[in-house]
């Protein structure tokens, strides 16, 4: 099973979603929101899970680990406001 994480690369936790919802909220957030600090692009990850059972619920719902394959950077969109000095 795949999905997508959209990363701000702030203090805001990652968004998780299907590819075209993931895409679209990283678009968004580089069209409107100002970066926190760094210089560093809204990243969309593809995460790859282990397949989905009882025990690998049972460990994602307990935010245990071992449930991830791997996970690689498919899209990166720079921001496009920046902060007024």
């Amino acid at each position: 099973m795949k999905v997508y994480a959209v990363d701000t690369h702030d203090s805001t936790p990652l968004v998780f979603a299907t590819k075209g919802e993931a895409m679209k909220e990283a678009r968004r957030a580089a069209r409107e929101d100002e970066p926190d600090g760094g210089d560093e692009p809204i990243t969309v990850e593809e995460w790859e899970l282990v397949p989905m059972t009882k025990a690998a619920i049972v460990r994602l719902l307990n935010v245990s680990g071992g449930y991830l394959v791997e996970h690689r950077v498919i899209a990166s969109f720079n921001y496009r406001k920046r902060g007024v000095a």
